[in-house]
């Protein structure tokens, strides 16, 4: 085994020296390595290139590996291989690919792989797909893939483009029987001249079937890139596709989804996402992930507070409690005096030892004139109205022109340290609101990546 052959073998089927459980390793169109187990047969076909792979009902837990590399040039491999699970079993099936070239010649994989699943089997499918080395030539790998899920059979497809391949046509298409259930969850990252497309295409004709096909892409340089996704419903079923994709530099992707009920109780969804960030951006989620204990450093504060801005954040507001019965809630019996104001039972002192808005039904200190009452004339002064503030001064039978300026001078130096105290208070606010709103964006990115 050469250096080249490690390389990839580590890239797209995390080997680390060996394997566990059954594999078979492909070099170029030949059998590098073979295993077999008790539960898992591997035999190669007599017709074509190719395996049989066998796993017995009942079997829990094991792995089964099929790396397939092209480590020159020169190369174009076709491999046919066939799954069959039997009843009850829920096993894992890793199946990367990995091309090189140091040359200016074509060096491409294409592996057909089917999946018979009987009824209530369970299996977890792993696939990488990478192109290295400095070689002028095209790196080319297309995969097809083929589903047929018994009833009660679920299979769950994690399937990622890592960079490196020139060209590729990923196609997958799926048969669903009652209950039936089918993951997929594609990643794909495309740079320079690169294209990919996919194709996705699902039938459920049995009732409770269900499919969930999202894709999760990144085109930079000029890579071009296409989704294309058919869930078609023949019976009470669910479908759900999604499109995610980021575009940075002179990138382009093109989404087409299709959706087709044929029956009144399929409920089938499609979403789509693209967008164009700045190169730099992309992995700007990942600085998110920090413990809850850590402070966020200043340029974490300036992001949290740029995304505040441009998220139109507002703070939360406490709702406004109703005057009770029979008077307004300054008037009430159980008002509380504390700190020369007097305030509602059950509200915080805080927001009542100064006046309430501007213009509003005035202050409420216990020096100030009336005492526990509002006092219209504060009112009418602090608003600028001067002379509607000496009128009801006089209707209130207010003659202490001093008294009420004292009253002024003290409610108004206390509004405005109230009203540098709600500022900040609100500046917090809205600063925590956008932190959280920023942690629970980058859970969901950490956990749908």
């Amino acid at each position: 085994m050469n250096n080249i052959l490690e390389g990839l073998l580590k890239a797209v089927s995390d080997w680390n020296g060996k394997f566990t459980g059954a594999f078979n390793i492909r070099e170029n169109g030949q059998c590098a390595g073979r295993q077999s187990t008790k539960n898992i047969k591997i035999e190669s076909k007599a017709d074509q290139p190719g395996l049989d792979i066998r796993i017995l009902p009942g079997t829990k837990g094991e792995t089964v590996s099929i790396p397939a590399c092209v480590t020159h040039g020169g190369v174009d491999d076709l491999v046919y291989n066939d799954f069959y699970v039997g009843e009850g079993a829920d096993v894992t099936i890793v199946a990367g690919c990995g091309v090189h070239t140091e040359s200016d010649e074509l060096a491409r994989h294409n592996g057909i792989h089917r999946f018979f699943l009987e009824k209530g089997a369970r299996v977890t499918y792993l696939e990488k797909h990478v192109g290295t080395g400095k070689g002028a030539g095209v790196r080319s790998i297309d995969p097809v893939t083929e589903i047929f899920l018994d009833e009660g059979a679920v299979m769950i497809m994690d399937t990622s483009q890592i960079g490196g391949v020139d060209k590729s046509l990923r196609k997958t298409s799926a048969t669903l029987a009652a209950g039936a259930k089918l993951h997929i969850h594609e990643r794909i990252l495309t740079e320079h001249e690169q294209q990919a497309r996919t194709e996705f295409e699902v039938r459920m004709n049995g009732e409770g079937a269900g499919t969930d096909l999202i894709s999760r892409s990144v085109a930079r340089g000029s890579s071009r890139q296409s989704y294309r996704s058919v869930i078609i419903g023949n019976a009470p079923c669910t479908g759900h596709s999604e499109c995610d994709a980021i575009i940075a530099d002179n990138g382009a992707v093109d989404a087409a989804p299709e959706l087709s009920a044929n029956h009144a109780d399929a409920a089938l969804i499609h979403e789509a996402a693209i967008g164009k960030i700045a190169g730099e951006q992309i992995l700007k989620p990942n600085r998110r992930l920090r413990p809850k204990s850590s402070k966020a450093s200043c340029a974490d504060k300036e992001e949290i507070h740029e995304t505040a801005r441009t998220a139109d954040l507002q703070p939360a507001r406490r709702p406004r409690r109703k005057d009770p019965p029979g008077g307004d809630a300054f008037s009430h019996p159980r008002a509380r005096r504390t700190g020369g104001g007097i305030r509602p039972p059950g509200r915080r002192a805080g927001r009542y030892r100064t006046r309430r808005k501007l213009g509003g039904r005035g202050f409420l200190r216990r020096d100030a004139c009336h005492g526990s009452l509002p006092c219209p004339a504060f009112a009418g002064i602090f608003a600028g109205h001067a002379a509607r503030g000496r009128a009801s001064r006089g209707a209130q039978g207010c003659t202490d022109a001093d008294q009420c300026r004292l009253g002024l001078q003290r409610a108004t130096r206390g509004t405005v340290q109230g009203t540098r105290s709600d500022l900040r208070g609100q500046r917090k606010r809205t600063y925590l609101r956008a932190r959280r709103f920023v942690k629970s964006w980058s859970s969901f990115r950490a956990t749908n990546p």
